[in-house]
Protein backbone atom coordinates (compact mmCIF):
# COMPACT_ATOMS: atom_id res chain seq x y z
CA UNK A 1 0.00 0.00 0.00
CA UNK A 2 1.33 3.87 -1.09
CA UNK A 3 0.48 6.36 1.32
CA UNK A 4 2.00 9.85 1.54
CA UNK A 5 4.88 8.76 3.49
CA UNK A 6 6.64 5.36 3.91
CA UNK A 7 4.14 3.17 5.67
CA UNK A 8 4.50 -0.32 5.43
CA UNK A 9 5.93 -2.14 8.05
CA UNK A 10 6.22 -6.24 8.64
CA UNK A 11 7.20 -8.48 10.96
CA UNK A 12 9.11 -11.86 11.20
CA UNK A 13 7.54 -13.46 14.79
CA UNK A 14 9.81 -16.81 15.64
CA UNK A 15 9.93 -18.35 19.53
CA UNK A 16 13.36 -17.28 20.99
CA UNK A 17 16.04 -20.23 21.26
CA UNK A 18 16.38 -19.19 24.55
CA UNK A 19 12.96 -19.98 25.49
CA UNK A 20 12.83 -23.58 24.07
CA UNK A 21 15.94 -25.23 24.88
CA UNK A 22 14.57 -28.51 23.40
CA UNK A 23 14.36 -29.03 19.30
CA UNK A 24 10.75 -28.12 18.64
CA UNK A 25 8.89 -29.79 15.65
CA UNK A 26 5.46 -28.87 14.06
CA UNK A 27 4.35 -32.40 12.70
CA UNK A 28 1.47 -32.64 10.26
CA UNK A 29 0.04 -35.69 9.25
CA UNK A 30 -0.76 -36.95 5.65
CA UNK A 31 -2.11 -40.69 4.80
CA UNK A 32 -0.48 -41.70 8.29
CA UNK A 33 2.48 -40.56 7.88
CA UNK A 34 4.02 -37.87 9.61
CA UNK A 35 6.43 -34.30 8.25
CA UNK A 36 7.76 -31.52 9.48
CA UNK A 37 5.38 -28.34 8.80
CA UNK A 38 7.88 -26.25 10.20
CA UNK A 39 10.82 -26.42 12.77
CA UNK A 40 12.59 -23.62 15.31
CA UNK A 41 15.96 -22.64 14.41
CA UNK A 42 17.55 -25.18 16.76
CA UNK A 43 16.52 -28.32 14.65
CA UNK A 44 17.20 -26.11 11.41
CA UNK A 45 20.60 -25.45 12.45
CA UNK A 46 20.75 -29.28 12.48
CA UNK A 47 19.80 -29.45 8.94
CA UNK A 48 16.13 -30.22 9.51
CA UNK A 49 13.69 -28.71 6.81
CA UNK A 50 9.96 -28.60 6.16
CA UNK A 51 8.82 -31.63 3.89
CA UNK A 52 10.96 -33.95 5.59
CA UNK A 53 9.22 -37.09 7.69
CA UNK A 54 9.56 -36.75 11.38
CA UNK A 55 11.87 -39.69 10.92
CA UNK A 56 14.51 -38.39 9.10
CA UNK A 57 14.10 -35.38 11.24
CA UNK A 58 14.61 -37.44 14.25
CA UNK A 59 17.91 -38.88 12.59
CA UNK A 60 19.26 -35.70 12.06
CA UNK A 61 18.62 -34.87 15.90
CA UNK A 62 20.49 -37.43 17.31
CA UNK A 63 22.60 -36.22 20.55
CA UNK A 64 19.48 -33.43 21.11
CA UNK A 65 16.19 -33.83 22.82
CA UNK A 66 12.95 -33.47 20.67
CA UNK A 67 9.69 -32.03 21.05
CA UNK A 68 6.83 -32.80 18.73
CA UNK A 69 3.47 -30.78 18.25
CA UNK A 70 0.72 -31.15 16.21
CA UNK A 71 0.59 -28.42 13.40
CA UNK A 72 -2.35 -26.24 13.88
CA UNK A 73 -2.58 -23.63 11.31
CA UNK A 74 -6.53 -22.52 12.42
CA UNK A 75 -4.90 -21.86 15.89
CA UNK A 76 -1.97 -20.19 14.18
CA UNK A 77 -4.11 -17.38 12.27
CA UNK A 78 -6.41 -17.19 15.78
CA UNK A 79 -2.97 -16.05 17.37
CA UNK A 80 -1.47 -13.97 14.99
CA UNK A 81 -5.06 -12.06 14.65
CA UNK A 82 -4.84 -11.52 18.47
CA UNK A 83 -1.07 -10.04 18.25
CA UNK A 84 -2.47 -8.10 15.45
CA UNK A 85 -5.02 -6.70 18.02
CA UNK A 86 -1.93 -5.91 20.36
CA UNK A 87 -0.18 -3.81 17.64
CA UNK A 88 -3.08 -1.44 17.32
CA UNK A 89 -1.27 0.42 19.86
CA UNK A 90 1.28 1.40 17.20
CA UNK A 91 -1.18 2.61 14.82
CA UNK A 92 -5.07 1.60 13.97
CA UNK A 93 -4.63 0.10 10.67
CA UNK A 94 -2.88 -3.46 11.48
CA UNK A 95 -3.59 -6.53 9.75
CA UNK A 96 -2.44 -10.10 9.77
CA UNK A 97 0.14 -11.06 6.90
CA UNK A 98 0.03 -15.18 7.21
CA UNK A 99 1.80 -17.18 8.63
CA UNK A 100 4.15 -14.94 10.85
CA UNK A 101 3.93 -10.94 9.87
CA UNK A 102 1.95 -8.05 10.82
CA UNK A 103 1.63 -5.51 8.03
CA UNK A 104 0.64 -1.69 10.01
CA UNK A 105 0.26 1.45 8.16
CA UNK A 106 1.71 3.70 10.08
CA UNK A 107 1.38 6.93 7.69
CA UNK A 108 0.21 10.18 9.41
CA UNK A 109 1.27 8.65 13.02
CA UNK A 110 4.83 7.84 12.65
CA UNK A 111 5.96 11.17 14.39
CA UNK A 112 4.09 10.34 17.54
CA UNK A 113 7.34 7.93 18.10
CA UNK A 114 9.64 9.94 17.18
CA UNK A 115 9.45 9.36 13.45
CA UNK A 116 9.89 5.95 11.25
CA UNK A 117 13.50 4.81 12.87
CA UNK A 118 11.51 5.51 16.02
CA UNK A 119 8.67 3.48 15.68
CA UNK A 120 10.38 0.56 14.23
CA UNK A 121 12.62 0.66 16.68
CA UNK A 122 9.28 0.36 19.29
CA UNK A 123 7.88 -2.21 17.54
CA UNK A 124 10.72 -4.24 17.20
CA UNK A 125 11.63 -3.85 20.75
CA UNK A 126 7.77 -4.56 21.82
CA UNK A 127 7.78 -7.80 20.10
CA UNK A 128 11.31 -8.97 21.63
CA UNK A 129 9.83 -8.58 25.11
CA UNK A 130 6.53 -10.70 24.12
CA UNK A 131 9.27 -12.94 23.27
CA UNK A 132 9.30 -12.70 19.37
CA UNK A 133 12.59 -11.92 17.94
CA UNK A 134 11.32 -9.94 14.85
CA UNK A 135 12.59 -8.86 11.91
CA UNK A 136 10.75 -4.84 11.28
CA UNK A 137 10.84 -3.18 8.14
CA UNK A 138 9.47 0.51 7.07
CA UNK A 139 9.19 0.67 3.32
CA UNK A 140 6.62 3.18 0.89
CA UNK A 141 4.71 -0.40 0.00
CA UNK A 142 3.68 -3.29 2.04
CA UNK A 143 4.90 -5.50 -0.92
CA UNK A 144 8.43 -4.26 -0.05
CA UNK A 145 7.95 -3.89 3.91
CA UNK A 146 7.04 -7.75 3.38
CA UNK A 147 10.09 -8.86 1.62
CA UNK A 148 13.07 -6.75 3.30
CA UNK A 149 11.27 -8.00 6.59
CA UNK A 150 11.42 -11.39 5.85
CA UNK A 151 14.28 -11.46 3.60
CA UNK A 152 16.77 -8.40 3.90
CA UNK A 153 20.06 -8.77 6.17
CA UNK A 154 19.33 -6.03 9.01
CA UNK A 155 16.70 -6.90 11.72
CA UNK A 156 15.42 -3.28 11.43
CA UNK A 157 15.22 -2.06 7.74
CA UNK A 158 14.21 1.35 5.82
CA UNK A 159 13.43 1.54 2.60
CA UNK A 160 13.67 5.42 0.77
CA UNK A 161 10.74 6.51 -1.28
CA UNK A 162 12.85 5.87 -4.21
CA UNK A 163 14.55 3.47 -2.98
CA UNK A 164 12.27 0.20 -3.61
CA UNK A 165 13.42 -1.41 -6.79
CA UNK A 166 17.08 -1.13 -5.32
CA UNK A 167 15.74 -2.80 -1.97
CA UNK A 168 14.33 -6.15 -4.25
CA UNK A 169 16.36 -7.00 -6.88
CA UNK A 170 18.97 -8.97 -4.55
CA UNK A 171 16.02 -10.89 -3.02
CA UNK A 172 14.58 -13.97 -4.13
CA UNK A 173 11.77 -14.31 -5.99
CA UNK A 174 9.85 -15.86 -2.60
CA UNK A 175 10.24 -12.47 -1.56
CA UNK A 176 7.30 -11.58 -3.75
CA UNK A 177 4.87 -13.88 -2.31
CA UNK A 178 4.86 -15.35 -6.56
CA UNK A 179 3.49 -18.98 -6.13
CA UNK A 180 5.38 -21.92 -5.76
CA UNK A 181 5.11 -23.61 -9.32
CA UNK A 182 5.76 -19.29 -11.15
CA UNK A 183 8.99 -19.80 -9.23
CA UNK A 184 9.96 -22.85 -9.94
CA UNK A 185 9.08 -22.76 -14.22
CA UNK A 186 11.18 -18.90 -13.03
CA UNK A 187 14.15 -20.61 -12.02
CA UNK A 188 14.08 -23.16 -14.66
CA UNK A 189 14.25 -20.13 -17.06
CA UNK A 190 17.38 -18.99 -14.93
CA UNK A 191 15.32 -16.54 -12.92
CA UNK A 192 16.34 -16.33 -9.04
CA UNK A 193 16.41 -13.19 -7.93
CA UNK A 194 13.53 -10.15 -7.96
CA UNK A 195 15.64 -7.76 -9.83
CA UNK A 196 16.16 -10.65 -13.16
CA UNK A 197 12.37 -10.79 -13.26
CA UNK A 198 12.01 -7.05 -13.65
CA UNK A 199 14.30 -6.55 -16.60
CA UNK A 200 11.75 -9.06 -18.27
CA UNK A 201 9.44 -7.51 -20.86
CA UNK A 202 6.12 -7.39 -19.17
CA UNK A 203 4.00 -8.75 -22.26
CA UNK A 204 5.32 -11.90 -21.41
CA UNK A 205 5.36 -12.11 -18.19
CA UNK A 206 1.43 -11.33 -18.58
CA UNK A 207 1.32 -14.08 -21.24
CA UNK A 208 3.21 -16.97 -19.90
CA UNK A 209 2.19 -16.65 -15.98
CA UNK A 210 -1.12 -14.52 -16.27
CA UNK A 211 -1.94 -11.12 -15.14
CA UNK A 212 -1.64 -11.71 -11.49
CA UNK A 213 2.07 -11.88 -11.77
CA UNK A 214 1.82 -8.21 -12.91
CA UNK A 215 -0.39 -7.27 -9.96
CA UNK A 216 1.82 -8.38 -7.32
CA UNK A 217 5.03 -6.54 -8.92
CA UNK A 218 3.27 -3.12 -9.43
CA UNK A 219 1.90 -3.58 -5.80
CA UNK A 220 5.08 -3.94 -4.52
CA UNK A 221 7.11 -1.13 -6.60
CA UNK A 222 4.13 0.66 -5.90
CA UNK A 223 2.76 1.29 -9.21
CA UNK A 224 -0.63 -0.02 -7.82
CA UNK A 225 -2.31 0.49 -4.22
CA UNK A 226 -2.41 -2.76 -2.16
CA UNK A 227 -5.44 -2.85 -0.37
CA UNK A 228 -5.52 -5.03 3.21
CA UNK A 229 -8.34 -6.01 5.51
CA UNK A 230 -7.35 -4.60 9.31
CA UNK A 231 -8.17 -6.28 12.12
CA UNK A 232 -11.18 -4.56 13.84
CA UNK A 233 -11.36 -4.37 17.38
CA UNK A 234 -14.78 -4.26 19.27
CA UNK A 235 -15.33 -1.69 22.06
CA UNK A 236 -15.94 -3.46 25.27
CA UNK A 237 -20.31 -3.53 26.11
CA UNK A 238 -20.80 -1.39 28.90
CA UNK A 239 -23.85 0.23 30.96
CA UNK A 240 -23.41 2.96 33.67
CA UNK A 241 -24.84 5.15 35.75
CA UNK A 242 -24.11 8.29 37.45
CA UNK A 243 -25.38 9.25 41.75
CA UNK A 244 -26.12 12.90 42.36
CA UNK A 245 -23.52 12.38 45.20
CA UNK A 246 -21.59 10.05 47.02
CA UNK A 247 -23.93 6.80 48.25
CA UNK A 248 -23.04 4.85 50.92
CA UNK A 249 -25.85 2.35 51.30
CA UNK A 250 -24.46 -0.71 50.17
CA UNK A 251 -28.44 -2.07 49.73
CA UNK A 252 -29.19 1.09 47.12
CA UNK A 253 -25.51 -0.02 45.71
CA UNK A 254 -26.68 -3.60 44.71
CA UNK A 255 -29.84 -2.42 43.49
CA UNK A 256 -28.13 -0.23 40.74
CA UNK A 257 -25.96 -2.88 39.69
CA UNK A 258 -28.65 -5.40 39.40
CA UNK A 259 -30.60 -3.20 36.99
CA UNK A 260 -27.27 -2.72 34.91
CA UNK A 261 -26.17 -6.35 34.93
CA UNK A 262 -29.87 -6.87 33.98
CA UNK A 263 -29.89 -3.99 30.54
CA UNK A 264 -26.34 -5.58 29.71
CA UNK A 265 -27.48 -9.00 29.48
CA UNK A 266 -30.80 -7.83 27.17
CA UNK A 267 -28.05 -5.85 25.03
CA UNK A 268 -26.14 -9.69 24.74
CA UNK A 269 -29.17 -11.42 23.98
CA UNK A 270 -30.24 -9.14 20.93
CA UNK A 271 -26.66 -10.34 19.23
CA UNK A 272 -26.44 -13.77 20.57
CA UNK A 273 -23.95 -13.63 22.68
CA UNK A 274 -23.18 -14.29 26.74
CA UNK A 275 -21.28 -12.84 29.12
CA UNK A 276 -17.58 -14.61 29.48
CA UNK A 277 -15.64 -11.80 31.89
CA UNK A 278 -17.40 -9.56 33.57
CA UNK A 279 -16.64 -6.92 35.56
CA UNK A 280 -18.24 -3.86 37.74
CA UNK A 281 -15.90 -0.87 38.61
CA UNK A 282 -16.89 1.65 41.21
CA UNK A 283 -16.03 5.20 41.22
CA UNK A 284 -15.23 6.39 44.54
CA UNK A 285 -14.37 10.26 45.91
CA UNK A 286 -10.58 10.80 46.83
CA UNK A 287 -9.65 7.41 46.51
CA UNK A 288 -8.93 4.72 43.71
CA UNK A 289 -11.51 3.11 42.20
CA UNK A 290 -12.68 -0.10 42.93
CA UNK A 291 -13.27 -3.20 40.95
CA UNK A 292 -14.57 -6.49 40.85
CA UNK A 293 -14.11 -9.10 38.59
CA UNK A 294 -14.63 -12.84 37.31
CA UNK A 295 -14.20 -15.14 34.40
CA UNK A 296 -17.31 -17.36 33.22
CA UNK A 297 -16.43 -21.25 32.54
CA UNK A 298 -18.61 -21.02 29.14
CA UNK A 299 -20.73 -17.58 27.91
CA UNK A 300 -23.67 -17.27 30.15
CA UNK A 301 -26.50 -14.99 29.81
CA UNK A 302 -28.46 -15.90 33.11
CA UNK A 303 -28.53 -12.79 35.04
CA UNK A 304 -29.61 -14.56 38.01
CA UNK A 305 -26.55 -17.01 37.58
CA UNK A 306 -24.23 -13.86 37.01
CA UNK A 307 -25.67 -12.24 40.05
CA UNK A 308 -25.10 -15.07 42.25
CA UNK A 309 -21.28 -14.98 41.46
CA UNK A 310 -21.01 -11.01 41.97
CA UNK A 311 -23.41 -10.59 45.00
CA UNK A 312 -20.78 -12.16 47.73
CA UNK A 313 -17.76 -9.81 46.48
CA UNK A 314 -19.73 -7.05 45.88
CA UNK A 315 -20.76 -7.10 49.38
CA UNK A 316 -16.85 -7.50 50.83
CA UNK A 317 -16.05 -4.35 48.65
CA UNK A 318 -14.46 -0.89 50.51
CA UNK A 319 -16.94 2.01 49.23
CA UNK A 320 -14.59 4.29 51.06
CA UNK A 321 -16.45 7.49 51.44
CA UNK A 322 -19.24 6.26 48.89
CA UNK A 323 -19.85 5.89 45.25
CA UNK A 324 -20.25 8.27 42.78
CA UNK A 325 -20.86 6.55 39.57
CA UNK A 326 -20.99 2.69 38.98
CA UNK A 327 -19.40 0.95 35.23
CA UNK A 328 -20.70 -2.54 35.14
CA UNK A 329 -19.00 -3.71 31.53
CA UNK A 330 -17.23 -7.11 29.75
CA UNK A 331 -14.79 -7.19 27.83
CA UNK A 332 -15.20 -11.02 26.42
CA UNK A 333 -18.28 -12.39 25.26
CA UNK A 334 -18.70 -15.72 23.36
CA UNK A 335 -21.82 -17.14 20.81
CA UNK A 336 -24.81 -18.88 23.40
CA UNK A 337 -25.78 -21.96 21.52
CA UNK A 338 -29.91 -22.60 21.39
CA UNK A 339 -30.44 -26.04 24.05
CA UNK A 340 -33.20 -28.37 22.39
CA UNK A 341 -35.58 -28.72 25.32
CA UNK A 342 -37.37 -32.45 25.52
CA UNK A 343 -40.74 -33.34 26.57
CA UNK A 344 -39.23 -36.27 28.84
CA UNK A 345 -36.08 -36.44 31.34
CA UNK A 346 -35.10 -39.65 29.77
CA UNK A 347 -34.63 -38.41 26.25
CA UNK A 348 -31.66 -38.42 24.56
CA UNK A 349 -29.82 -34.57 24.11
CA UNK A 350 -27.63 -34.07 21.79
CA UNK A 351 -24.43 -32.44 23.46
CA UNK A 352 -21.82 -32.61 20.75
CA UNK A 353 -22.07 -28.87 20.28
CA UNK A 354 -21.07 -28.22 23.74
CA UNK A 355 -22.02 -28.72 27.74
CA UNK A 356 -25.51 -27.35 28.55
CA UNK A 357 -25.66 -24.09 30.44
CA UNK A 358 -26.38 -25.61 33.64
CA UNK A 359 -22.75 -27.78 33.17
CA UNK A 360 -21.31 -24.31 33.21
CA UNK A 361 -23.39 -22.57 35.81
CA UNK A 362 -22.34 -25.46 37.93
CA UNK A 363 -18.36 -25.35 37.31
CA UNK A 364 -18.89 -21.23 37.32
CA UNK A 365 -19.92 -21.96 41.20
CA UNK A 366 -17.32 -24.65 41.77
CA UNK A 367 -14.40 -22.57 40.88
CA UNK A 368 -15.35 -19.24 42.93
CA UNK A 369 -16.15 -21.60 46.31
CA UNK A 370 -12.95 -23.54 45.34
CA UNK A 371 -10.42 -21.58 43.43
CA UNK A 372 -9.51 -22.28 39.76
CA UNK A 373 -6.74 -24.40 41.10
CA UNK A 374 -9.04 -26.73 42.22
CA UNK A 375 -11.34 -26.88 39.50
CA UNK A 376 -10.33 -29.05 36.39
CA UNK A 377 -11.95 -31.04 33.34
CA UNK A 378 -9.92 -33.86 31.98
CA UNK A 379 -9.85 -34.80 27.94
CA UNK A 380 -9.04 -38.41 26.50
CA UNK A 381 -6.17 -37.76 24.43
CA UNK A 382 -5.65 -40.73 21.79
CA UNK A 383 -2.23 -42.03 23.13
CA UNK A 384 -1.84 -45.81 23.93
CA UNK A 385 0.62 -44.74 27.38
CA UNK A 386 -2.14 -44.79 30.36
CA UNK A 387 -0.57 -42.10 32.01
CA UNK A 388 -0.85 -40.07 28.94
CA UNK A 389 -4.74 -41.33 27.92
CA UNK A 390 -5.59 -38.04 29.34
CA UNK A 391 -5.08 -34.46 30.01
CA UNK A 392 -5.90 -32.48 32.56
CA UNK A 393 -6.52 -28.42 31.87
CA UNK A 394 -8.14 -25.53 34.01
CA UNK A 395 -11.84 -24.75 33.80
CA UNK A 396 -11.13 -21.70 31.23
CA UNK A 397 -8.84 -23.20 29.62
CA UNK A 398 -9.67 -24.29 25.33
CA UNK A 399 -9.46 -27.94 24.80
CA UNK A 400 -5.87 -29.07 23.81
CA UNK A 401 -4.69 -29.77 20.88
CA UNK A 402 -4.69 -33.60 20.07
CA UNK A 403 -7.63 -34.22 22.93
CA UNK A 404 -10.84 -36.06 21.61
CA UNK A 405 -14.13 -35.01 22.15
CA UNK A 406 -15.75 -37.91 23.29
CA UNK A 407 -14.40 -40.80 25.21
CA UNK A 408 -15.08 -42.95 22.77
CA UNK A 409 -12.66 -41.18 20.21
CA UNK A 410 -9.73 -42.88 21.66
CA UNK A 411 -7.32 -45.13 19.75
CA UNK A 412 -7.19 -47.99 21.49
CA UNK A 413 -11.02 -48.87 23.70
CA UNK A 414 -9.57 -51.54 25.92
CA UNK A 415 -10.26 -52.97 29.41
CA UNK A 416 -9.07 -49.63 31.56
CA UNK A 417 -9.07 -49.82 35.82
CA UNK A 418 -11.62 -47.26 37.80
CA UNK A 419 -8.55 -46.11 39.56
CA UNK A 420 -5.21 -45.16 38.13
CA UNK A 421 -2.40 -44.86 40.14
CA UNK A 422 -0.75 -41.62 39.12
CA UNK A 423 2.90 -42.98 39.81
CA UNK A 424 3.22 -46.80 39.53
CA UNK A 425 4.17 -48.65 42.56
CA UNK A 426 6.39 -51.42 42.66
CA UNK A 427 5.56 -55.07 43.80
CA UNK A 428 7.81 -58.33 44.32
CA UNK A 429 5.94 -61.24 42.19
CA UNK A 430 6.48 -64.88 41.37
CA UNK A 431 5.25 -66.35 38.25
CA UNK A 432 5.19 -69.87 37.23
CA UNK A 433 7.01 -69.47 34.01
CA UNK A 434 9.32 -66.86 33.33
CA UNK A 435 7.62 -64.60 30.81
CA UNK A 436 4.30 -65.54 32.52
CA UNK A 437 2.05 -64.08 34.50
CA UNK A 438 2.60 -63.64 38.04
CA UNK A 439 0.92 -66.17 40.78
CA UNK A 440 1.78 -64.52 43.48
CA UNK A 441 2.71 -61.06 44.20
CA UNK A 442 3.91 -58.48 47.68
CA UNK A 443 1.98 -55.02 47.13
CA UNK A 444 2.58 -52.19 50.00
CA UNK A 445 4.00 -55.34 52.54
CA UNK A 446 1.05 -57.34 51.83
CA UNK A 447 1.25 -60.81 49.50
CA UNK A 448 -1.45 -61.99 47.69
CA UNK A 449 -2.60 -64.89 45.73
CA UNK A 450 -3.18 -64.66 42.07
CA UNK A 451 -6.60 -66.49 41.18
CA UNK A 452 -6.45 -65.60 37.65
CA UNK A 453 -4.99 -63.21 35.39
CA UNK A 454 -5.55 -62.05 31.58
CA UNK A 455 -2.73 -60.63 29.10
CA UNK A 456 -0.41 -59.16 28.15
CA UNK A 457 -1.38 -56.62 27.14
CA UNK A 458 2.10 -55.01 25.39
CA UNK A 459 2.44 -51.07 25.23
CA UNK A 460 5.51 -49.13 24.31
CA UNK A 461 6.07 -45.38 24.43
CA UNK A 462 6.47 -43.29 21.60
CA UNK A 463 10.11 -43.73 20.51
CA UNK A 464 10.19 -40.71 18.72
CA UNK A 465 9.90 -38.53 21.86
CA UNK A 466 12.20 -39.50 24.27
CA UNK A 467 14.50 -41.79 22.09
CA UNK A 468 14.49 -45.41 23.39
CA UNK A 469 11.76 -46.04 26.17
CA UNK A 470 11.29 -49.29 28.12
CA UNK A 471 8.27 -51.55 26.66
CA UNK A 472 5.69 -52.53 29.14
CA UNK A 473 3.00 -55.92 29.17
CA UNK A 474 0.19 -55.45 31.22
CA UNK A 475 -1.90 -58.08 32.70
CA UNK A 476 -5.48 -58.03 34.33
CA UNK A 477 -5.23 -60.39 37.95
CA UNK A 478 -7.47 -61.07 40.39
CA UNK A 479 -6.31 -61.77 44.25
CA UNK A 480 -8.03 -63.90 46.53
CA UNK A 481 -9.80 -61.63 47.70
CA UNK A 482 -11.69 -60.94 44.21
CA UNK A 483 -9.78 -57.45 43.76
CA UNK A 484 -8.49 -57.00 40.23
CA UNK A 485 -5.73 -55.28 39.86
CA UNK A 486 -3.77 -53.64 36.51
CA UNK A 487 -0.05 -54.82 37.11
CA UNK A 488 2.70 -54.93 34.25
CA UNK A 489 6.14 -55.80 33.35
CA UNK A 490 8.46 -53.48 32.28
CA UNK A 491 10.97 -54.60 29.47
CA UNK A 492 13.48 -52.37 29.25
CA UNK A 493 14.80 -50.81 26.43
CA UNK A 494 16.88 -54.23 25.45
CA UNK A 495 13.91 -56.60 26.64
CA UNK A 496 15.40 -58.18 29.33
CA UNK A 497 12.83 -60.49 30.09
CA UNK A 498 14.61 -62.00 33.12
CA UNK A 499 16.10 -58.98 35.14
CA UNK A 500 12.36 -56.80 34.42
CA UNK A 501 10.31 -55.08 37.15
CA UNK A 502 6.79 -55.32 38.30
CA UNK A 503 4.89 -52.75 38.97
CA UNK A 504 0.80 -52.08 39.91
CA UNK A 505 -0.59 -49.16 37.92
CA UNK A 506 -4.10 -49.49 38.69
CA UNK A 507 -7.47 -51.54 40.54
CA UNK A 508 -10.78 -51.86 39.66
CA UNK A 509 -13.05 -50.43 42.35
Amino acid sequence: MHSGNPAGISDRSQPRKRLDPQALLLVSTTHGKQYVADCCERADGFGVRAGMTVAHACSLLQGAKVGLRPHTPADDETKLTSLACWAIRFSPVVAPDPPDGLLIDIAGGEHLFGGEAGLARTVFDSLGRLGFPARVAVAPTFGCARAVARFGRRPIARVAADGVREALETLPLAAMRIEAATCVALNEMGIERIGQMLDLPREELATRFGIGLLETIDQAIGRSVEVIEPVKVSAPLEVTHVFGGPVVAIDSILVVIRKLLDDLIAMLKRQQDGVRFLMVELVRPRLEPECVSFQLTYPSCNADHLWSMLRPQLERVNLGYGVEEIFVRTTHVGRIVDEQFTLWPDDFVDTSKGPSASFGELVDQLVQRLGGRAVSQVSPRAMYVPERAFRRTGPNETQPTGSTKNASDVVYAAPRPSRLLKIPERIRVIAMVPDGPPAWLEWQGVSYTVKSSLGPERIAFPWWENGPSPTRDYYMVEDELGRWLWVFRELGTGDELGTAEWYVHGEWA
